[in-house]
């Protein structure tokens, strides 16, 4: 019943209430006319035959006749039976003979009569005992049939009546009877109020409970979440209209729940996030009021000196601004303020050109860039070229502060290829000083370094790869990292074809219309 909806629950409510107490009703009473006319049948159609006085009509004495027949062609021992005794003894009191024989052999003969009487009392009234028949006249009654028991010789029962007079205290019968019935009636009324009460309440119980539970279940739960719980789960207890509130509450929750995690997430990086920029900042202005200081003082008191102290001045304020641009353009990512102006372009030339620009400015490094490219020709893709430039500058300019020491020369591979669903994938591996694998998610983290101290400000503000990230995100796209093959950092692209992207427009623009 609890899976049944809340609108069935109380129509079938209201049935029951109808139809359970009619059925009560009925059935009580079936039982109990049942039960008066088992225990009282005989004594009741005895009783009949005694309180009507003369006027006994044919049906009641058909009635009798044919109960009489039915005991003794179903009932061995007929001759005890009460519905054969009965009748026999009230039509005896009438004036009335019972004969039943077979043959020649006298099975029961009422006291003081004889076969020879019963016959003289048929013929005078007119009645031959080779038939069956039921003749009532002035002068009296004649009954005779035929009966044949199963796997028993032809018994046949007369009975004749010159007169039918009333004996016996007729009132005190009908008086028993009105009083029988009266106690029944009583009995039948209070079964059945006690039957409808007691239905009444377990259903008024069963229905209620299935839905006030739920509803108890939502209290619990809401006061749970305006205490700040929202760990406990909401039981789904049912399938109806209240289950399906239970499932959306628990959802809800669960919502709730990785809303208030991802703000209390957001605000400790923002909080690293402020530490990491008053870091980042401090210790270059620490260092331009070192130098502007000794030109203040005359330390750099040569050509020589204060040339070198301006440059680093200049060189620091340089950083300082390329990290604020870094700052600010994460910000606007991470707000949704950056606008992308996506272009179908040929994955390989792209990376073709941006390896051949690259690869004079890294000679002054001392690295070393070349493409390999194992995708098909022409392979497309729908990219914005100057935020794929800078996510493609972010990680070459990571390869070249994270280069091995001592290593006369750095080599970084970009390695194109098509995967199995059509994507364009660019892997960018270096054999640089690479990244443990249990830090390989962080360092796509809000200003993270591998040097926890952040004590060298020339290793980057953290934020590259940050903004890699974010801008392959907004493009559609995936950015992972693991260890490359020569023992450095390996970071791989995924971006959708430029195919896929229209099919998965053609499939949006469908739907639209379909809706």
């Amino acid at each position: 019943m609890r899976d049944l909806s809340v609108h069935k629950k109380l129509l079938l409510s209201h049935w029951m209430v109808i139809l359970i107490p009619v059925m009560a009703v009925l059935i009580l009473t079936g039982a109990a006319l049942t039960v008066f006319l088992s225990v009282m049948g005989s004594g009741l159609r005895a009783a009949l035959l005694e309180v009507t006085g003369d006027t006994v009509s044919n049906y009641q004495l058909e009635l009798a006749f044919d109960s009489m027949s039915r005991e003794i062609s179903a009932n061995p021992g007929w001759k005890e039976h009460p519905d054969f005794t009965g009748l026999s003894d009230a039509l005896e009191k009438r004036g009335a003979l019972v004969w039943v024989y077979s043959g020649e052999e006298t099975l029961y003969l009422s006291e003081g009569g004889s076969p020879d009487e019963v016959r003289r009392i048929a013929e005078r009234l007119g009645a031959k005992l080779t038939s069956p028949i039921f003749l009532r006249g002035d002068q009296g009654m004649v009954f005779h049939t035929t009966i044949e028991p199963p796997e028993r010789e032809t018994v046949s029962m007369t009975v004749v009546a010159p007169s039918l007079v009333l004996q016996g205290d007729e009132q005190n019968v009908l008086d028993f009877i009105k009083a029988s019935m009266k106690v029944g009636a009583v009995v039948v009324v209070v079964v059945a109020v006690g039957v409808i009460a007691v239905t009444g309440i377990l259903l008024s119980h069963k229905v209620s409970a299935s839905i006030l539970q739920p509803i108890r279940t939502l209290q619990e739960a809401a006061s749970r979440i305006c205490d700040g719980n929202l760990e406990d789960p909401v039981l789904v207890q049912s399938h109806d209209e209240l289950g399906e509130l239970c499932e959306d509450f628990e959802q809800m929750r669960l919502r709730l729940k990785e809303s208030v995690e991802a703000q209390q997430a957001l605000q400790e990086q923002r909080g690293e996030m402020i530490a990491g920029i008053s870091h980042d900042l401090s210790t270059p202005l620490t260092a331009i009021k070192g130098y502007v200081s000794g030109l203040l003082d005359g330390v750099a008191d040569t050509p020589e000196k204060r040339s070198h102290y301006l440059k680093t001045i200049y060189d620091t304020a340089c950083g300082m601004e390329h990290m604020v641009d870094s700052l600010f353009l994460f910000t606007k990512l991470d707000l949704g303020r950056v606008p992308f102006d996506l272009q179908t372009v040929e994955a390989g030339r792209f990376l073709q050109d941006f390896v051949d620009e690259t690869a004079l400015r890294l000679k002054r490094d001392h690295m070393r860039i070349r493409l390999v490219n194992q995708a098909p020709p022409h392979l497309t893709v729908r990219i914005d070229l100057l935020q794929m430039g800078r996510v493609l500058q972010n990680l070459t300019e990571n390869s070249v502060r994270y280069r091995r020491p001592g290593v006369a020369q750095g080599n970084i591979t970009v390695t194109l290829s098509e995967t199995v669903s059509g994507a364009c994938c660019i892997c960018f591996a270096d054999d640089g000083m690479g990244v443990d694998s249990s830090e390989m998610e962080k360092i796509f983290g809000t200003f993270y370094r591998t040097d926890p101290a952040r004590t060298n400000v020339s290793k980057g503000s953290g934020l590259g790869l940050s903004i890699a990230r974010q801008i392959l995100e907004h493009m559609g796209g995936e950015i992972h990292a693991q260890p490359s093959d020569e023992g450095g950092l390996c970071v791989t692209m995924t971006l959708p074809g430029a195919e896929n992207r229209a099919l998965e427009k053609d499939g949006r623009d469908e739907k639209n219309t379909d809706h």
